[in-house]
């Protein structure tokens, strides 16, 4: 049976304003990157957390950041920021999860890098 792709789940906390608009993410890893996906249309509201599964074209190995893009299509004079606070990326059937944080906001259309969460000392 061949493997039609490496399935990945992302689960994206919003940041910044409330705007209607769409929330596209890549995965980047120490084997390469996917292309951006589709997570979420619509009502972008901070705080409010959105998750998509999706079948990517490769293994992305360990993921070490993940990449944020919003847009609406409009042209917006007050030049509105969204942003991800936190990224969780799910990997396939071995469940390994990874998680990513931010706290920059970005322009429509600006790539928003986001790195491993920073782990307390203590739990």
């Amino acid at each position: 049976m061949l493997c039609a792709g490496w399935r990945y789940g992302v689960s994206v906390t919003l940041s910044g304003r409330t705007i209607t608009g769409e929330v596209k993410v890549a995965l980047f890893g120490d084997k390469g990157n996917t292309r951006q996906y589709d997570v979420f249309r619509g009502i972008i509201m901070p705080g409010s957390t959105h998750s998509k599964e999706f079948d990517a074209e490769l293994d992305v190995g360990t993921t070490e950041k993940v990449k944020f893009l919003w847009n609406n299509h409009v042209v917006n004079p007050t030049f509105p920021r969204v942003g991800a606070a936190k990224i969780t990326v799910q990997k396939g059937e071995e469940k390994t999860v990874y998680n990513f944080c931010s706290k920059e906001t970005v322009k429509e259309d600006v790539l928003l890098t986001l790195t491993p969460c920073e782990t307390p000392d203590t739990l």
